[in-house]
């Protein structure tokens, strides 16, 4: 069976080959440092992240609470006065 013919141009001598695998290493390099400091950064995120998680408990819960003094007060005002003003949905 005869031999196919090889193409050489494409292959690089071994100084290039070198220099190819010190670039690739690199940029491993690069991105796993990146990784690094992306995974660091996020653990400086961390006060900000529970400041705002209590900003956002805070809100909710006013706003919860002044549902609940409308509701207290409008029930108030319906035992005073025996007069309907809103009407609720019982059942």
């Amino acid at each position: 069976m005869p031999q196919k013919a090889v193409d050489r141009t494409k292959k690089l001598t071994k100084p290039e080959r070198n220099k190819r695998n010190e670039g690739l290493e690199k940029r491993r390099q690069e991105v796993l440092e990146k990784r690094a400091r992306k995974f660091d950064r996020q653990f400086d995120a961390i006060p900000a992240w529970c400041a705002a998680d209590k900003r956002e408990t805070r809100e909710h819960t006013e706003y919860l609470d002044a549902i609940k003094k409308e509701l207290q007060d409008e029930r108030d005002n319906q035992e005073a006065t025996g007069v309907v003003k809103k009407y609720t949905n019982t059942g």
